[in-house]
């Protein structure tokens, strides 16, 4: 968000990254919901947040408050349908009320983070950004051990392995990677995803 307000000239790597994180988030989904959970993630996910983001950040450009309005309910609908989503994956170890709460209270904390940003409010931004980042790994623990309550038979028995993965570097085991990590995975991806998500076609202002 930070890049597309600045229309930094590495705006088109921002875009990759996102693209390869989301490529990778819908992975983990898939290895435990399979095809059709990644198919109802990546629905909810596109629209309503990396999209909405992106509205946020024009709507900043434009000083254009209708727009950031109806970004913020965006949002807003991604926490609720998001939530539901984990709810009902997790048959509600993770409870969709619980799970909605806690997104849209992450997406607060981006949504202060930037604003502190576009005021040039360096130390805040970056204090608000630290708060959001550790607060989704604590929704990523909470999510996770729904996920092992869930599927204890995916996770039963399952220790770090004895040798570092193949990472195409030489040396690396070809063992899979356990199935527990894969939450971890997603849990890190969610929180990382906070400052990797830039609008495509971003326009400047008119008057810029």
């Amino acid at each position: 968000m930070q890049k597309g307000f600045d229309q930094a000239e590495d705006v088109d790597f921002i875009n990759w990254a996102e693209d390869a994180h989301t490529a990778d988030f819908k992975t983990a989904i898939a290895s435990i919901y399979g095809d059709e959970g990644r198919a109802q993630f990546e629905q909810v996910w596109q629209a309503n947040h990396i999209d909405a983001q992106g509205m946020i950040v024009a709507a900043t450009m434009e000083n254009d408050e209708a727009k950031r309005t109806e970004a913020e309910e965006h949002l807003q609908t991604f926490a609720k349908v998001f939530g539901e989503f984990l709810g009902a994956a997790t048959e509600e170890n993770l409870p969709a009320k619980a799970a909605t709460e806690a997104v849209w209270a992450h997406e607060k904390l981006v949504l202060k983070s930037f604003d502190h940003y576009t005021a040039e409010e360096y130390q805040e931004t970056y204090d608000t950004f630290r708060e959001s980042y550790a607060f989704m790994f604590g929704i990523g623990e909470t999510l996770g051990g729904a996920i092992v309550t869930q599927h204890p038979d995916k996770f039963s028995g399952e220790t770090m392995p004895s040798e570092m993965p193949n990472t195409g570097m030489g040396g690396g085991s070809k063992k899979s990677i356990p199935t527990a990590l894969i939450v971890v995975v997603i849990a890190t991806m969610f929180a990382a995803t906070t400052y990797l998500v830039v609008r495509r076609k971003m326009k400047m202002p008119e008057n810029a």
